[in-house]
């Protein structure tokens, strides 16, 4: 702005000077000269230096490595698995452990069958002894379908969570309803979510109720 103040106070001047040499007949072309001075000299633009964006490093989220879970599994043939009179109960066994002893013969038989129609072939537990949660796989992986006349409670594996609830941990659904109960073993609950949660669970299924001798989860 500065510079084309002076460019128009320079051509004011000369345009005077010309008009005033007209008038009373001056020839001399020293306006000539100073109108090439300003038309030559003209500013020339600047140059603007652009501000380069700044290359900014991005930090890279880390990958946090979980904790593996340890899990504690009998596995045994499927096959071999029968029920032997133990005294006056009634045993579940593979000829190699003692699996589940029963009060009730009909359960018992019931829980034999259970394992059958599905092909279940390892027994895990969370915490030994007295387990606070036992499970049963098939080749790895979650019992699938369903069987006439189960006993069995749905839940959604979205809404369940270890809460402690009057001194006592408890695995829950939806914040209300109690669906296992670890006393006052938090880790022992928490790694039977995460057990619940890598099978997907959906159901959890008894056989006798009240205090089943035998229950299992599938989905």
């Amino acid at each position: 702005m500065s510079n084309d103040r002076e460019n128009n106070g320079v051509l004011g001047k000369i345009v005077t000077a010309v008009v005033i040499a007209l008038l009373v007949g001056s020839t001399s072309p020293w306006w000539v000269e100073e109108l090439k001075k300003v038309l030559v000299n003209k500013p020339e633009p600047k140059n603007e230096t652009k501000l380069e964006p700044k290359n900014e490093t991005k930090l890279e989220p880390k990958n946090e490595t979980k904790p593996r879970l340890r899990e504690d599994c009998l596995t045994f043939n499927t096959n071999n698995v029968r029920l032997q009179t133990d005294h006056s109960r009634w045993l579940l066994t593979d000829d190699k452990s003692r699996m589940i002893l029963f009060d009730n013969q009909q359960e018992a038989q019931k829980s034999l069958n259970i394992i059958k129609n599905y092909g279940i072939n390892s027994h895990c537990f969370v915490g030994r002894p007295d387990p606070s949660l036992e499970y049963w796989l098939v080749g790895g992986r979650a019992p699938r379908g369903s069987i006439l006349n189960e006993d069995c409670i749905s839940f959604n594996l979205s809404d369940i969570a270890v809460t402690q609830v009057n001194g006592r941990w408890k695995i829950v659904e939806g914040g209300r309803h109690s669906m296992f109960d670890f006393a006052d073993k938090e880790s022992e609950a928490r790694q039977a979510l995460a057990i619940i949660k890598k099978y997907g669970f959906t159901y959890s299924c008894f056989v006798g109720r009240p205090n089943p001798d035998f229950q299992y989860l599938r989905n």
